[in-house]
């Protein structure tokens, strides 16, 4: 069974426009970590990106449980 971009779109619940800010700020939050990165040695990029991408992640998974 296939589903069109359409019959998802139906079937998501939209973000309501708090929680659409809550969301930026948490990614804005995540994202200011990879500032950082030019003052510590690169073998110590790879935990920042990992923590970055796993608080992304989390903060997508709030919103898909909304």
């Amino acid at each position: 069974m296939s589903f069109s971009p359409a019959d998802l779109a139906r079937q998501s619940t939209p973000v309501e426009p708090a929680d659409v800010d809550t969301v930026m700020e948490s990614a804005d939050q995540a994202l200011a970590e990879l500032d950082g990165l030019a003052q510590l040695p690169t073998p110590e990029h790879v935990a920042v990106f990992e923590a970055v991408q796993q608080s992304l992640a989390d903060t997508l998974t709030a919103v898909d449980e909304t």
